[in-house]
């Protein structure tokens, strides 16, 4: 994974140009490479260019001028080497006999020191071990901090009191990945919120974030670090209040100023829907953001052809797309900060 800041970097399809990285992917914008400056050589640079030329006499002179550039050095011809005596067949036998009893007796001595003591499987992990232990814990309104060492995981324990409507976050200095579990079973796993999420919940965004549908209970969430860079994660849950949409059915929302508001569309079957966003006054801009694979992405205006074909205006958000069954979440925010109160319309495509 990437993890450069946005700016122009080297075309990976081997150009001569650089492209735009925008944080999470190549840019169609391309430009050619800067042109290496071209220095002009003369009487200006005949110092640096021919130092030896620095105490020469350079005076006009019709005769021709000596200038010592380098000193020979002394040429010294080795005697004649010995020719090599040949080593009869029964030689090389020997040597690489010996040779291979010395690599056996080495590869021995290794196991036996690697070998450590027996271990009894039934007794369980020795001490200083902490295989499936969980690092910190974590619940509503209590944030955990763990280490994350290097190319490897933490373990957090997250505490739900009640069933309902969750939003996960884990914030690190280093590229971390969270994946979220209950008895084995992975339920969500996230890596990049990405900028769109990262612009509405704040956070940076190549922190993972996501938003689940849980039952009471304790559930492990597993950090892992990617590139190799020992860190600490802060872990947070948050509940939160999502409004129900329904597929065949039109909901009034009404997004906050400054904030944002949860859908929560549940089924029975995976199924591709219509989700169209619909604001009441004209200078109104509704933003649609929902999780296709778990990452984050942004529907913003259906533009002037689906706005003539649909209905709406062309700043209105409009998706297609295929739901999973269980719950699913998509997000609503305001483009300008504002308040406002959109209509929601779900129907099968």
């Amino acid at each position: 994974m990437l993890t450069n800041d946005p700016g122009w970097y080297p075309d990976p399809q081997g150009e001569r140009q650089v492209r735009f990285w925008d944080g999470e992917a190549w840019t169609e914008y391309v430009q050619p490479l800067a042109p290496v400056a071209v220095r002009t050589h003369g009487s200006d640079t005949a110092v640096e260019d021919y130092p030896y030329l620095a105490d020469a006499d350079l005076r006009a002179s019709h005769e021709p001028r000596i200038v010592s550039t380098w000193e020979p050095e002394a040429i010294t011809i080795p005697g004649r080497a010995r020719p090599r005596r040949r080593r009869s067949a029964l030689g090389w036998w020997i040597a690489g006999g010996a040779v291979t009893v010395l690599v056996i007796v080495v590869a021995l001595i290794a196991a036996l020191v690697n070998q450590g003591p027996a271990v009894d499987p039934a007794a369980g992990p020795s001490a200083g071990s902490s295989p499936g232990v969980a690092a910190g814990q974590a619940s509503p309104g209590s944030p955990a901090t763990v280490s994350v060492p290097d190319g490897g995981s933490a373990l957090v324990a997250i505490e739900v009191p009640e069933a309902g409507s969750y939003l996960l976050t884990a914030a690190a200095a280093e590229d971390v990945a969270a994946e979220l579990s209950l008895d084995g079973t992975v339920l969500w796993s996230g890596d990049d919120r990405g900028n769109d999420l990262a612009g509405i919940i704040g956070g940076s965004w190549s922190d993972p974030a996501g938003f689940v549908q849980l039952e009471a209970g304790t559930y492990t969430l597993t950090v892992t670090e990617h590139d190799g860079v020992a860190t600490s994660a802060e872990v947070a849950i948050y509940a939160v209040e999502a409004v129900d949409v329904a597929v065949g059915q039109t909901t009034d929302v009404t997004i906050p100023a400054g904030g944002y508001t949860v859908l929560r569309l549940t089924g029975d079957a995976e199924q591709r829907l219509a989700v169209d966003v619909r604001a009441s006054g004209d200078w109104e801009d509704a933003r649609l953001t929902y999780f296709p694979s778990g990452r984050a992405t942004l529907a913003d205006d259906r533009g002037p052809q689906a706005a003539t074909e649909k209905g709406g205006t062309e700043y209105d958000p409009y998706l297609e797309a295929t739901f999973p069954a269980g719950s699913s979440f998509l997000v609503l925010d305001e483009y300008d900060q504002n308040e406002i109160t959109v209509s929601v319309a779900v129907t099968p495509v």
